[in-house]
This record gives structure tokens, C-alpha cells and sequence, in this order.
């Protein structure tokens, strides 16, 4: 079965995925799922150190404009090197060619499709291998966790994944229970938390994304405490960046892409003796 439209769904579910009715609710529907993959789409050791290369020579194969600029900043705050790093969603490794290019140790890759890599200290596995991995005691420990606009689309249906209201949040905390004691979270999803001089607002732009505001951002990160970066304006939504009307989807005005990385620490108050 594919995803479902909107409609489809019931009430109960519908009051779930808006929060009791206190997000907005907008369609855009998609149909791409990756779970469905069954052959590999492999990289080899030679494309992944295209990326890095790029990235290194100030040329980077992000998808997003400046993307791997704030991964970079991100990194360099967690110190990446020497640690063992868990990427949530990844279908081209930009990602992972800034933390491979900054000496991480090694990189896990979740994501649902099937992609294989061959560069040394970079792998990916599908969540099926990840659960296996971590029942028997063969998953690694992460020191960070990094993720670009992957979690926005967790539990809507767009890739294949199961419907689940919670889906972004049980991803991070799933996450955080693989993690050390004192990991990072360098996230990024659709945010609109500040808008101008006031609060943002929520969307639910079914089943495209989910724009992340003031109140289901605070349940996504719940148990990290956020860090970096400092400065009030590389958090906030940009001034130039303007809600659309119902009819126009979020991307159309850039909304959708304002995604800034922003560092957590796991808050272990309560948690470790």
C-alpha cells in the first residue's frame, strides 16, 4: 500500500497528527517509497571522496543552499573528530563528506532505501539492520547524531515508512538511546519557531513535510538541551521569509527550506547517577 492522502485518514488520526487541532494543516502530497527499494544504489570510494573533495575546495554537493556550510559549523562545535557519528536520512552523502572531511572516526547512515557505500568508516544501514544491530549488541555507540531535513518527514508516509504521529520524536529519542552519555544532536528540519516579532506556527503539509514551530518543535528535542549556535538570528525564521497563503506550498516562498542546524546535548538531569 502506498501512503495515504489526507482524506483517508480518520478523525482520530487527523486530531493526532495536528496536535488536537493546534498546528495548520495543508496538502501536498507525495508518493516516493524508498523502503519499497530492492536493488542498491551503490557509492563507491571514489564518489563519496568527490564529495569531500568539493566540500573541502569550497564547492560542496549539498542540496541545500549553505547547508554544508552549517554542518560544517555544527561539526566544528561537536569536534567530530575521532568520534562515531550517526546520520538520520541520507540519500546523497553530503552530509557525511563534511564529517568524513573532519576526521570523524566512523559514520552510520540510517535510511530507509537501499544504498550501499564502499568509502572506508562510512556505512549505511536500513532500520530493519539497525534493530537487528541493536537486539543482539552489535550497534555501535554514537557520540553525535546529525540529521538535514530527514526527521520532518518521519511518519507521513511520503518514503514508505509507517504512519505514526510521533514519528519525528521517537526517531530522536530512539537515537538518543544509542547514544553516550554526553552526545550531540545537530539537527535541522523546516522551522518556524520565531516568525518576525512574534511566535511562528506549525504546518503539517501533508504528506510533503512538516514545518516544525513552537508547538511540536519543544516534543521533538525533548530531553536535549539546546546549545549552539548563539546568535538569536541564526535560529530565527529570516524577516524576508513570509508565510504563504493556503494555496501556495511552503517551498514556493522559501519557508520550507529555512531548516538552520541547531546543537543539543543530551540532558541527562535525572538520568545518570
Amino acid at each position: 500500500l502506498g501512503p495515504q492522502q489526507w482524506p483517508e485518514l480518520s478523525h482520530d488520526m487527523q486530531k493526532l497528527f495536528t496536535y488536537q487541532g493546534r498546528t495548520e494543516m495543508r496538502e501536498w502530497f507525495f508518493s516516493e517509497n524508498q523502503a519499497a527499494m530492492t536493488e542498491p544504489e551503490v557509492f563507491t570510494e571514489e564518489a563519496i571522496q568527490q564529495y569531500i573533495d568539493s566540500w573541502l575546495a569550497g564547492t560542496p554537493k549539498d542540496t541545500y543552499a549553505n547547508a554544508s556550510s552549517l554542518i560544517g559549523k555544527a561539526a566544528d562545535y561537536v569536534n567530530v573528530a575521532g568520534k562515531t557519528i550517526l546520520v538520520i536520512g541520507s540519500m546523497t552523502p553530503w552530509v557525511e563528506a563534511v564529517l568524513l572531511a573532519k576526521k570523524a572516526k566512523k559514520v552510520v547512515t540510517l535510511e530507509y532505501g537501499y544504498y550501499i557505500s564502499e568509502y572506508p568508516g562510512h556505512t549505511f544501514m536500513r532500520p530493519s539492520e539497525f534493530r537487528y544491530r541493536f537486539l543482539n549488541g552489535t550497534l555501535d555507540t554514537f557520540d553525535a547524531i546529525f540529521s538535514y531535513s530527514s526527521l520532518e518527514h518521519s511518519g507521513i508516509g511520503r518514503y514508505g515508512d509507517t504512519m505514526n504521529p510521533w514519528g519525528g520524536i521517537m526517531a530522536v529519542a530512539e537515537a538518543g538511546c544509542v547514544s553516550t552519555k554526553d552526545a550531540h544532536l545537530a539537527l535541522a528540519v523546516p522551522t518556524m519557531v520565531n516568525f518576525g516579532d512574534g511566535l511562528g506556527k506549525d504546518i503539517n503539509e501533508w504528506n510533503a513535510h512538516t514545518v516544525y514551530g513552537p508547538v511540536m518543535y519543544p516534543f521533538l528535542v525533548t530531553n536535549w538541551k539546546f546549545v549552539f549556535p548563539h546568535r538569536a538570528e541564526d535560529r530565527n525564521t529570516p524577516k524576508d521569509v513570509y508565510l504563504p497563503p493556503n494555496q501556495q506550498s511552503t517551498f514556493q516562498v522559501n519557508l520550507g527550506s529555512w531548516q538552520p542546524v541547531l546543537v543539543f546535548k543530551k540532558n541527562n538531569v535525572g538520568l545518570w547517577g
